[in-house]
């Protein structure tokens, strides 16, 4: 609390109140990920032309693996081994049975998809301080986690949190790079170290400034009232035109003397030093949020050979000039073949066809 007197009045200002929004007003938003919902049905998207089986059609449900029910994709994806028969539903409601050699190739690959291209699978994971629409995607060696936010600004910083999984009995468990790619404009966008997109976010405010000494009021000159009160006892006596006056007086008198002051200076090196007092606060507190912004970004991230069922994970940013606007397709290249998750600025995920 900050009290300055100015003449002989008090003015109380609460600090809490000015130093109030002093670090950096950071603005983010949400970047939805595109795909079907983890816990959706999975649903058929297309299929291979020539397939033999000719009931398979795109909004079919697989509604069974082997006679065991599969009510969403979070089950598809935790069933092991090689399926011999899959069931479907049509919309009408109508279920059959298909052997998997008529939709399988001699590789085990399914002739039919679950997913259209780059469809992640949708899910809500914790992104930094708050829960976050994240999705997952299959890569050479394992999964991939996914989340993405944007800072605006100028440039808009584009933030990704990535959790990468090596499968247990990956051979060629080896992520050699991942990046973000601006699919309106086919163009890849640079990569931002973390301690620079946190001095980007929270500037330089400069160094603390210097509190200055408060001088004394300045006398102007003062004022003296005298104030005199007395009291008579005693006798009068009259002689002709003469008389006498025999008796006591008795008083007192007082004096009071103001000073004027001139309280200018002292008044201006406070509301220097007040000036100074939010200063210092507004810089503590951006070095501060930096500080925390760095801190809670560190990760085991890197590129590289990965263990078989190791887990990493880390957060990006990446640069996006102005009109770049997305969709934003984060891609991850293993020894062999890339995978990416598309995201948009607009929810628009993908709904399932079910029924």
């Amino acid at each position: 609390m900050q009290a300055l007197k100015f003449g002989s009045g008090v003015v109380v200002i609460s600090m809490a109140a000015l130093l109030s929004g002093c670090a950096s007003n950071v603005q983010t938003e949400t970047l939805f990920p595109v795909g079907q919902q983890l816990t959706a049905p999975p649903t058929v998207q297309g299929v291979l032309p020539g397939l033999s089986e000719a009931r398979l059609t795109a909004g079919d449900q697989l509604a069974a693996i082997d006679g065991a029910p599969v009510a969403s994709y979070a089950e598809l994806i935790s069933r092991s081994g090689k399926p011999n028969t899959f069931t479907f539903s049509k919309p009408t409601g109508e279920k059959y049975d298909v052997s998997a050699s008529k939709i399988m190739d001699d590789k085990g690959q399914w002739e039919f998809s679950l997913f259209r291209p780059y469809d992640g699978l949708i899910t809500t994971a914790p992104f930094i301080d708050k829960p976050e629409p994240a999705a997952m995607t299959a890569t050479e060696f394992g999964s991939a986690l996914v989340s993405m936010q944007r800072f605006k600004g100028a440039p808009n910083l584009i933030e990704v949190q990535v959790t990468f999984l090596a499968a247990k009995a990956c051979t060629k468990c080896t992520l050699k790079s991942f990046g973000i790619v601006d699919t309106n404009h086919n163009s890849l966008l640079t990569p931002i170290p973390i301690n620079q997109a946190a001095w980007m976010e929270y500037p330089d405010q400069g160094q603390p400034g210097q509190f200055t000494a408060v001088p004394p009021p300045t006398p102007l000159g003062s004022t003296t009232t005298t104030v005199g009160s007395a009291t008579f006892n005693g006798t009068c006596q009259q002689f002709g035109s003469f008389g006498a006056i025999n008796g006591n007086i008795t008083g007192m008198s007082s004096s009071v003397t103001n000073y004027n002051y001139d309280y200018s200076a002292q008044n201006a090196a406070n509301m220097y030093n007040l000036g100074v007092a939010i200063r210092n606060a507004s810089i503590q507190a951006q070095n501060a949020a930096r500080t925390k912004f760095i801190n809670s970004r560190f990760g085991n991230l890197r590129l590289g050979a990965l263990n078989p069922g190791e887990t990493v994970t880390g957060h990006m940013f990446f640069a996006a000039p102005a009109g770049f606007d997305g969709p934003y397709a984060f891609v991850v290249l293993g020894d062999d073949r890339p995978s990416a998750i598309v995201f948009t600025a607009a929810n628009n995920q993908a709904k399932s066809t079910g029924h």
